[in-house]
C-alpha cells in the first residue's frame, strides 16, 4: 500500500540516521564524563576516591567522629556513599586529601554536617 509517504521517508532516511547518530555519540560522551556509580556502601579505597582524602586521614577522621556514615562490619571501615558525597558537596575535601589540624577543629564545630541514619 502505497499513500505516498514513502518517497518523503526515503528523501528524509539520511538526515534520520545522522541526527540518530550524532545522538548516540553524544549519548555515550556524556555517559563517559558521568562521575562513576558507586555502591551503597564502599570500603576506604573507593572513599578514598571519592572524597579525595587519603585512607589514612580517612580513618583519623573516623577515629575523630569527623566523617559521616562510616561504620565498622565485620572488622572493616565501610562508608555510606550519600553521606560521603553529601560531605563532599558541602566542602569536606576542600584541602585535597590533606586533613590539617585546623581542618579537624572546623569540622569538629560544625554540626551541621550531613548524617545518614
Amino acid at each position: 500500500m502505497n499513500n505516498g509517504l514513502s518517497p518523503i521517508f526515503q528523501e528524509l532516511k539520511p538526515y534520520m540516521v545522522e541526527l540518530l547518530s550524532e545522538a548516540l555519540v553524544s549519548a555515550f560522551q556524556k555517559m563517559e564524563t558521568e562521575q562513576p556509580r558507586y555502591p551503597e556502601r564502599v570500603n576506604v579505597e573507593k572513599a578514598s576516591e571519592i572524597t579525595g582524602y587519603s585512607k589514612n586521614s580517612l580513618y583519623q577522621m573516623h577515629s575523630k567522629g569527623l566523617i559521616p556514615g562510616a561504620h565498622k562490619v565485620g572488622g572493616k571501615l565501610l562508608f555510606e556513599t550519600a553521606a560521603l558525597q553529601a560531605f563532599v558537596a558541602a566542602g569536606g575535601n576542600n584541602n585535597k586529601g590533606k586533613l590539617t589540624a585546623h581542618d579537624c577543629q572546623q569540622l569538629k564545630q560544625e554540626k551541621d554536617l550531613p548524617q545518614v541514619a
